[in-house]
């Protein structure tokens, strides 16, 4: 799926970028991440991660990653731009 998220970003506007989003399209924009992304209780719970520190940054780089997600699917990248958070976020 990286073809067509790789797509979302070569195709991206001027205008796309400084589009803002209605309160109702970032709701949905947080619904289709959360698809792909899931929770920030999936990144830290059931592991065996002791360490405050290491869950600390666990869940900072996920809230980065869904606040970017949102911003891209909301500004047209659509589930594409969802797909390609995951795959990024996954990659760590």
């Amino acid at each position: 799926m990286l073809i067509g998220s790789s797509s979302f970003i070569l195709n991206l506007t001027p205008e796309a970028v400084l589009k803002s989003c209605t309160k109702q399209e970032e709701d949905e924009a947080r619904d289709i991440c959360h698809k792909y992304l899931g929770t920030s209780d999936a990144m830290t719970s059931g592991s065996s991660l002791k360490d405050f520190e290491t869950q600390r940054a666990i869940l900072k780089n996920f809230q980065e990653t869904l606040a970017d997600c949102i911003f891209d699917v909301c500004v047209g990248g659509g589930e594409a731009a969802a797909e390609l958070a995951a795959e990024i976020l996954n990659a760590f």
